[in-house]
């Protein structure tokens, strides 16, 4: 019984990004950050891509090998527990900003769409400095364009910049 190499790489690229991993070396590094973001920003496609690989493996008797059968219900966990993650992201921010929280109806193409895109109603001022280093102490403000009063504000502090690993 020959072992499915080409599906248990393809299971590994789909669960391993919700396995936490040491510091890479940089060219690993750089290729799992680019797989753990496609796989954490559209966990739907990942889901529907692992139901047709796990499909098609066991359409062809992949599944009858026990190592095979194994990584697939391995991999659906963590595929799983990726998209459930993602899922929860709505839950965070209501607690984090109480009755200011407004979800808004989701579409299809929103979901598959790894991107926002910022609504007309939000205005951006950019680069706006807060200290005295210049290109380093800027920000960026979103607003609403009718500028309610006591709106709630959101404040981001990114924690850094990705370069590589």
């Amino acid at each position: 019984m020959s072992v499915p190499w080409g599906y248990l790489i393809g299971l590994a690229v789909l669960a391993l990004p919700a396995v936490p991993v040491p510091r890479l070396p940089e060219r690993l590094g750089t290729v799992w950050y680019f797989i753990c973001l496609a796989v954490n920003e559209l966990p739907l496609l990942v889901i529907a891509f692992f139901i047709a690989d796990t499909a098609l493996a066991a359409s062809q008797g992949d599944l009858a090998n026990p190592v095979a059968t194994a990584a697939a219900v391995l991999a659906g966990a963590c595929v799983a527990l990726t998209a459930w993650r993602g899922f929860r992201t709505p839950h965070a921010l209501r607690k984090a900003l109480g009755a200011a929280y407004t979800p808004r109806r989701t579409s299809l193409a929103r979901l598959l769409s790894p991107f926002a895109i910022r609504p007309r109603a939000v205005k951006r001022t950019a680069n706006l400095a807060y200290g005295p280093a210049g290109k380093r102490h800027l920000l960026d403000l979103y607003r609403h364009r009718s500028h309610p009063e006591h709106a709630p504000v959101l404040v981001h502090f990114h924690g850094g910049h990705y370069e590589m690993g």
